[in-house]
């Protein structure tokens, strides 16, 4: 059984606002991430919130998604996420694909070629790569669950791939998606004219 994490618990500092409540073509930024997820087939989408929890969560659950407050997103930063995560997952879980929630490029047909990759491959730790630079869904499987509540404070999970470099594939796909997040306000005028041109 693979469990999506989807990381939306991020402050959104530098974009001003909510940028997981921003337009993404018909629907919210958070709405197509889980549409996108959910629809490349995971057996469990997990959305581990921080602010505007309320109001992301319905929104999650409406698309099968299941929302939980991280408490400590504030002062824990992306692996806290993570850990709140791995420890709010369904107890058969074998492996976990961790999502950003403000990816995107991420599309129903990459998370699908990435759950096949797994499936067929049956990597420990398969990671995207685009012209030499490794991006997001990550995956792992679910035996590194306590490493990583444990350790890569400092780091995060890319204390986990440096610590099993031998354990992980890299995995080449063609779109620049999988690098792809939103940070400030012209990140997200460049998605904006990126839709309007068919991108």
């Amino acid at each position: 059984m693979i469990t999506a994490l989807v990381l939306a618990a991020g402050l959104g500092t530098r974009m001003g606002q909510q940028k997981l409540l921003l337009p993404c073509g018909p629907c919210t930024l958070i709405e197509y991430i889980i549409a996108q997820v959910i629809g490349g087939g995971v057996d469990a989408c997990l959305v581990i919130t921080g602010r505007d929890h309320d109001r992301i969560k319905p929104l999650v659950e409406t698309l099968g998604g299941r929302a939980v407050f991280n408490p400590g997103s504030i002062d824990g930063g992306m692996l806290s996420s993570v850990r709140y995560g791995l420890s709010n997952a369904p107890s058969n879980t074998t492996g976990f694909l961790v999502c950003l929630g403000d990816q995107p490029g991420i599309s129903s047909v990459m998370v699908r070629d990435m759950l096949d990759k797994i499936r067929q491959d049956k990597p420990p730790i398969l990671t995207p790569v685009h012209q030499g630079k490794r991006g997001h869904p990550l995956f792992f499987e679910a035996g590194f669950r306590p490493e990583i509540m444990e350790k890569y404070d400092d780091v995060g999970l890319k204390g986990l791939l440096a610590t099993h470099p031998h354990l992980v594939t890299e995995w080449e796909y063609p779109d620049d998606g999988i690098l792809m997040d939103l940070d400030t306000p012209l990140d997200y005028e460049n998605l904006m004219k990126r839709h309007r041109e068919g991108g």
